[in-house]
């Protein structure tokens, strides 16, 4: 009895989270609450026990709550990467923007000998669909054409974790400027946790490769200063070699954090990421959904992140 369970457990996983199977059934009307079902089983497959949903208590609860819940329109604009740089501008000026070389919807249309040298091309409305160009004069146009045709027939809510902020995000291409060019590797990371427009929590990282990369130390801020985390904050996290210190940080990280502020007022919760480049600062994107509301921390800090967060989401009556 118990094997038939777990196979039919099993077959249920596999058939509503399989991307592409979950995406074709959602588009369904008999479906339309597909997506609390997801959730559901999801946050149960990797956790062992289901999240509370109308007394959300844990960061990743929350971040369900708000999948599921939070309509805000500001949303969309926000997780737009296109869209986003107008809020940015507007909020603290376009001096903290990375430069912007094309936004396209044709990828037939992009003229790679009008490009610089090195740039990044980017989707906005999705999360990882990113290739760094290096040389453009190794580029395959009719490759990189292809992998951007991909891109655009996505839909982010729909084909992975119905972060809805994405679901109506009309699909581009970027061409934005490479950053960390002169060193020729990719700049930490600073992810500002703002909660209520007040940044808290500061996650450094730093890209390895495209698809992989380390955290260098979480921090809180405390007393008018960040204070390193010295203790595991993620399961299984082991501290990283020659990690920075509070001494080693931008030495204008007070304004990084000003500027993080500034761009989170009146949001409940945004993760607002971030570059300095040898002092120059520079906006990199909003993440509203950290994870997918599947982080792996440790509980203290589930707990804790949790309950910095007030929503102003509501249940629907």
């Amino acid at each position: 009895m118990k094997r038939w369970i777990k196979r039919g457990y099993g077959l249920l996983v596999w058939g509503f989270l399989y991307p592409k199977w979950r995406a074709l059934a959602y588009r369904l009307p008999a479906w339309e609450r597909l997506d609390k079902l997801i959730v559901l089983v999801e946050y149960f497959r990797l956790f062992k026990r289901f999240p509370d949903l109308v007394h959300p208590k844990r960061f990743n609860e929350k971040i369900q709550h708000r999948k599921l819940y939070d309509r805000n329109p500001l949303l969309t604009q926000l997780q737009d990467k296109y869209r986003a740089r107008d809020y940015v501008t507007a909020r603290v000026g376009e001096q903290y923007l990375a430069k912007n070389y094309l936004a396209t919807d044709n990828p037939g249309s992009i003229d790679f000998s009008a490009l610089p040298e090195q740039f990044v091309l980017k989707a906005n409305h999705g999360c990882g669909w990113n290739i760094f160009i290096k040389d453009k004069l190794k580029v395959d146009p009719v490759a990189t054409r292809i992998q951007i045709e991909n891109w655009l027939g996505e839909n982010y809510y729909f084909d992975y974790w119905l972060e809805w902020a994405y679901k109506d995000i009309k699909p581009l291409v970027l061409a934005e400027e490479y950053l960390g060019a002169e060193t020729n590797e990719f700049p930490m990371d600073y992810k500002f946790r703002c909660f209520d427009g007040v940044a808290q929590i500061l996650l450094i990282t730093q890209t390895l490769k495209p698809s992989g990369y380390i955290r260098w130390g979480t921090y809180e801020f405390q007393n008018s200063r960040w204070v390193k985390i010295n203790r595991p904050v993620y399961r299984g996290e082991q501290p990283a070699d020659d990690s920075p210190d509070p001494d080693r940080l931008p030495a204008n990280i007070a304004e990084m954090t000003a500027v993080a502020q500034k761009l989170a007022e009146g949001i409940d919760y945004v993760r607002v990421d971030m570059f300095n480049l040898g002092g120059r600062i520079v906006f990199g994107e909003f993440t509203l959904y950290d994870g997918g509301g599947y982080l792996p921390l440790q509980d203290e800090f589930d707990f804790a992140w949790g309950q910095k967060w007030k929503l102003t989401s509501q249940l629907p009556e």
